[in-house]
């Protein structure tokens, strides 16, 4: 692809943006940290788990704090991830933390305009059209089976812009901004966190046709036999997915336009934004043993009862045990 097509252009412009606020928000937080409470647990461990608002953060926690809001980089997955909350009504802080998300969501617009270009045009080198039943069918089976969600493609034109190494996940990942009337935050773990996806017969039809474009004519008949005697049309199988236990919160709010009290929740790992002046009161829970995840996954496969499914080999789908 061009170098100077509008959405190598869109994505390099994007990017640079997203490092400039990246800065800003940075600097923003030390600058006014004495008009803002934080509490960040996974670092300053409380002594009472329970009433983490009655604590003071340390100096350390404040650089954590910075540090954990503007944390795009590439490196980040050799330091552990600091979680907690930022109580905070100073509206220089909010507006730099509110434009960083606006950053974050163009860039992820320009990732995904950008992949598809690129997708539409190894498909029209290669084979002189795009068809786009295929590509929309075949992108999902790509990610799932073959690349893993890593597109080499897209990675070579990240090296070429010779911009500093972001890391895509985080640099797309906005930081989550709860209402301004929360009363009361409770973490909890989710010890077996897991996704599982339904993959339609069509999905491995496009992976089945990929075989056969590449040559290899008997991979595509093992995957289009497979379809036919699993009777995947008729009978759903799924990829499953296991990931470290994630960090949710439970939070109480004050809903103004239905004068109530009422409880939400969201993933929480990172650091919660809070656009108040008050602290609400915070409760953590320290992150699950190696053995209670190991004992959370064996009861969740008991629980929802699937079983493998041999479309293919190297193929691992499962479907609901009858």
């Amino acid at each position: 692809m061009d170098m100077m097509s509008p959405q190598v252009t869109a994505l390099r412009d994007n990017c640079q943006a997203l490092i400039k606020q990246a800065a800003v928000v940075k600097d923003a937080v030390l600058d006014h940290r004495r008009q803002m409470w934080c509490a960040v647990p996974s670092f300053d461990y409380p002594v009472d788990l329970e009433t983490l608002q009655d604590s003071e953060p340390s100096s350390e926690a404040w650089f954590r704090v910075a540090d954990e809001l503007t944390n795009i980089w590439m490196d980040a997955g050799n330091t552990p991830q600091n979680h907690g909350v930022l109580v905070c009504d100073v509206p220089d802080v909010l507006k730099a933390i509110e434009l960083l998300n606006q950053h974050k969501q163009a860039v992820q617009l320009a990732t995904h305009t950008l992949k598809e270009s690129l997708l539409v045009e190894r498909e029209l080198d290669e084979h002189g059209s795009a068809d786009k039943t295929f590509l929309e069918r075949f992108a999902l089976a790509n990610a799932e089976f073959l690349t893993r969600g890593r597109d080499h493609a897209f990675h070579r034109i990240l090296r070429s812009l010779k911009l500093p190494s972001l890391n895509f996940i985080r640099a797309q990942k906005q930081i989550r901004i709860l209402p301004e009337t929360v009363a009361r935050v409770a973490y909890t773990w989710n010890k077996n966190q897991y996704r599982k996806r339904r993959i339609d017969a069509d999905t491995l039809q496009a992976l089945s046709q990929h075989f056969d474009r590449l040559g290899n004519a008997l991979r595509a008949d093992e995957i289009r036999h497979g379809v036919t005697n699993c009777r995947v049309k008729t009978d759903p199988v799924f990829a499953l997915a296991y990931t470290p236990p994630s960090l949710r919160a439970n939070y109480k709010w004050w809903d103004n336009a239905n004068q109530a009290y009422r409880w939400s929740h969201c993933l929480a790992t990172g650091i919660l934004v809070i656009p108040q002046s008050q602290r609400p009161q915070v409760r953590w829970k320290p992150a699950p043993s190696a053995t209670e995840i190991k004992q959370a996954r064996k009861k969740w496969l008991a629980k929802v009862e699937l079983e493998p499914v041999e479309v293919a080999t190297r193929l691992e789908l499962y479907r609901h045990v009858r």
